[in-house]
C-alpha cells in the first residue's frame, strides 16, 4: 500500500453522495508546491467513505485541511479525444486545520477525524469540547 499526506485548501464545498448505503464525501484540495517563480498548485480530488459524524458540514471552500490516504491516478478521455489524468486520494484520515480570516492568524487545529475503520469514542457529559459532533 502507498500512503500520501497533503496539507492544502479546499477549492469548493464538499459534496455528499451515496455508494449503496455508504456516504461518500468528495472535495478538491489545492496543494501549493515549489517556491518563487517555480511555485504551482496541484489539485487533488479527495473521497472519504463512511462519514458518520457529519464532518462534511465543516468542509467548506477555503478551509485548510490535512488529508492522508491512498493515492491513485485516474485517466479519462476529453471531448476532443485526448487522454487526460487526475490525481485522486481515498482519504483515510482527515484533520481540519482552520482557516485564515482577514486580519486574523491561522487557528489551531479544530479536530482530527479518526480513520473510518475505527469507531469514534463516546463522550461523557463532562467532556464538553465545544464541537457539534
Amino acid at each position: 500500500m502507498i500512503k500520501a499526506i497533503f496539507n492544502g485548501t479546499l477549492g469548493r464545498d464538499a459534496t455528499v453522495n451515496a455508494a449503496g448505503e455508504t456516504k461518500v464525501i468528495n472535495f478538491p484540495v489545492a496543494v501549493n508546491v515549489g517556491y518563487g517563480d517555480k511555485k504551482k498548485t496541484i489539485w487533488i480530488d479527495c473521497s472519504r467513505f463512511g462519514d458518520k459524524v457529519g464532518v462534511a458540514d465543516f468542509l467548506k471552500k477555503g478551509t485548510r485541511v490535512l488529508v492522508e490516504g491512498e493515492p491513485d491516478i485516474r485517466t479519462y478521455q476529453t471531448k476532443d479525444g485526448k487522454t487526460g489524468a487526475s490525481f485522486t486520494l481515498r482519504v483515510t484520515e482527515l484533520e481540519l486545520l482552520g482557516g485564515e480570516k482577514k486580519g486574523e492568524p491561522a487557528q489551531e487545529p479544530v479536530t482530527k477525524q479518526r480513520p473510518v475503520k475505527q469507531a469514534a469514542p463516546s463522550l461523557d457529559a463532562d467532556d464538553n469540547l465545544g464541537l457539534p459532533f
